[in-house]
């Protein structure tokens, strides 16, 4: 048992304190100071409970095996070549000074000359990253809802936002008197969690009831008749719940966590409570349909059709508008012929059309989120050269304790370090939804169960996350095979303080295109200044000698400021690399170049928790 903790099997053996932990504690308590260099060895046995955890990527399981003794791996001007597990794997290493992985991946030879044009290199780092096929993309692809179930969704987001329910469950049960006197606990008798959670889920139940009865009366009586008709009510509301919340992260910010953590605990409380709200209830995906009704083939057969029937037709100054009437015209007649060729009795030409409907959504989802990172990668390699600077006011270099940094990197290598991160990012939106049913899955899963701790920011639900965990690995090494060198460590955060559980992973990566596309749009805007801004146009040549140095100056501050290590959780992990964009961005009203944001429309990076 760790000793610290007294709650969790340890997994860990410290040498010098002579004490067993648990990943998480030793993690917390040899962060920082002389226990840092203390020696760990991970007890024989237990590689499993690293996996979706911090340790995974950080200081995996010792094996007695002696056999594949690795040196460190080479140090090169301030960056790390961190070796990457491959999925499913862990590592051992004694101290953070040395990793000794079971196995290291084998860099491929560079075929690239030395004076190789940076661009070239972005361009055949992002070939290298596989895109996944449609075929594969649609058993991720929610279904679009429907009018009716639009209904569903309203009353449950009216339910949810006057429910209590973390408020009445996640409290410390403990001899100092939290946990148990909130208004109708009595402070005179403890209530057990599972008795708070039956009673929370009963009222939640009793509000969407009531605000279904109101909508359609007899309807609404009738569900109430049987516990199993009330059951399968609540897993329809909640199916849709996440179903809208994966086709639109910018809704339900303030109410989606509430309804998994009612989910999470209705699964790993069936027992006491009588039910389960997400057993066999999967969302329903475009694959699940066509398979369902045997259409599959439409995929398969018809994939250049489908493609064009549910290509994302995106304006832009390169694009007439007559150009942008003939796809759309191109589109209709595509959706059309589909429809018409696969509509029958048992599939009708409405749901047929749904599904294709839903895979232009997911296309156009994706364009959104990867469209931001596309155009930062693009206007780093366009406008900064790899090996050195243009000049000393555009060199990307920064040295710790300078300007709030964290980090000492010169200008090559802190070009690298932003690439391989926009690259990072690039591949984690692609991969978006899939991540998000992975991260689902780890919430809702029966034996991942959780502990309620306090983090430093309030009680959070410390989780494992083994199938984001596996996930992650798998993109991380494909990131590192399609650069020259790793800058920086490899290390996601999962299951620990910094993040708690995948859902407080799953919501740090939707931040990306709220931290880039407002950049990228002030920077799209200044471009058209001297056009439509003569005043405007004088002031910045004034001041910056022209646009474009205006925009460099821009694009080098945040290149530099928002991938630091600067921040509560900085650093050169993975995690760490979001933090400081974060943190430039919390700065941003002190910048020299704010008024030009605002002066192009800027009014935010987070947009509104009421959506």
């Amino acid at each position: 048992m760790c000793v610290e903790c007294e709650d969790t099997d340890a997994t860990i053996y410290c040498k010098n304190c002579d004490d067993h932990y648990c990943a998480l504690c030793y993690q917390w308590q040899h962060s920082k100071g002389t226990r840092f260099n203390h020696t760990k060895v991970a007890l024989v046995g237990t590689p499993a409970a690293l996996i979706g955890t911090t340790a995974q990527f950080t200081s995996p399981h010792s094996s007695n095996s002696s056999s594949s003794s690795v040196p460190p791996t080479k140090k090169v001007e301030g960056s790390f070549k961190v070796p990457l597990a491959p999925q499913g794997k862990l590592w051992l290493h004694e101290d953070k000074k040395e990793i000794k992985p079971e196995l290291m991946i084998e860099e491929e030879e560079e075929e690239d000359e030395e004076d190789e044009e940076e661009n070239s290199l972005a361009k055949k780092a992002m070939r290298k990253l596989k895109k996944r096929s449609l075929q594969e993309k649609i058993k991720w692809i929610p279904l679009r809802l429907t009018t009716e179930e639009r209904g569903l969704l309203h009353l449950l987001e009216g339910a949810l936002n006057v429910s209590e329910y973390t408020d009445k469950v996640d409290v410390m049960d403990n001899n100092y008197g939290f946990g148990f006197s909130f208004n109708r606990y009595s402070s005179s008798s403890r209530v057990s969690k599972p008795d708070r959670i039956k009673y929370e889920l009963e009222e939640i139940f009793n509000t969407l009831s009531g605000l279904d009865v109101c909508k359609e009366f007899r309807l609404g009586t009738k569900m109430l008749g049987t516990s199993q008709l009330r059951t399968e009510f609540l897993k329809k509301c909640f199916e849709v719940g996440r179903r809208n919340k994966i086709l639109n992260p910018d809704q339900m910010r303030s109410t989606y966590g509430k309804m998994i953590f009612m989910l999470q605990d209705s699964v790993a409380n069936s027992r006491h409570i009588g039910m389960s709200l997400v057993e066999d209830q999967k969302i329903s995906t475009v694959h699940k349909w066509l398979k369902e009704h045997k259409l599959l083939g439409m995929i398969e057969e018809d994939s250049k059709l489908v493609n064009v029937a549910t290509k994302p037709i995106i304006p832009s100054p390169n694009k007439s508008a007559e150009q942008i009437k003939k796809e759309t015209i191109g589109k209709e007649a595509a959706l059309a012929e589909l429809i018409k060729k696969y509509s029958s009795a048992g599939a009708p030409a409405e749901q047929v059309e749904r599904v294709l409907q839903s895979i232009s959504d997911n296309q156009y989802f994706l364009e959104g989120y990867r469209r931001p990172v596309d155009r930062m990668i693009h206007l780093l390699t366009t406008h900064f050269e790899p090996k050195s600077p243009e000049s000393a006011r555009l060199s990307l270099e920064i040295r710790s304790g300078r300007n709030g940094s964290k980090l000492s990197h010169d200008h090559s290598t802190q070009f690298t370090f932003v690439l391989q991160s926009l690259l990072l990012w690039q591949q984690v939106m692609e991969d978006m939804v899939r991540l998000w049913f992975l991260a689902e899955s780890d919430l809702l899963g029966a034996n991942n169960k959780y502990r309620l701790m306090e983090t430093g920011q309030g009680l959070n639900r410390v989780q494992a996350a083994p199938s984001i965990g596996s996930a992650m690995s798998t993109i991380l090494r494909d990131v590192h095979g399609a650069v020259r060198e790793w800058v920086g460590l490899s290390v996601v955060h999962l299951g620990d303080r910094d993040v708690p559980n995948a859902l407080v992973f799953i919501d740090k990566y939707t931040q990306v295109p709220r931290i880039l596309g407002p950049i990228v749009h002030t920077l799209d805007q200044l471009q058209n200044v001297p056009a439509q801004d003569p005043g405007l146009a004088a002031v910045i040549h004034k001041h910056y000698g022209s646009v474009l140095m205006l925009k460099k100056e821009i694009l080098s501050d945040y290149f530099r400021h928002g991938f630091d290590g600067s921040g509560s959780d900085g650093g050169s992990c993975i995690d760490g690399r979001l933090t400081s964009s974060w943190n430039w961005c919390s700065k941003i009203e002190k910048k020299q170049y704010f008024p030009f944001f605002l002066l192009t429309g800027f009014q935010g990076f987070d947009g509104d928790y009421r959506t």
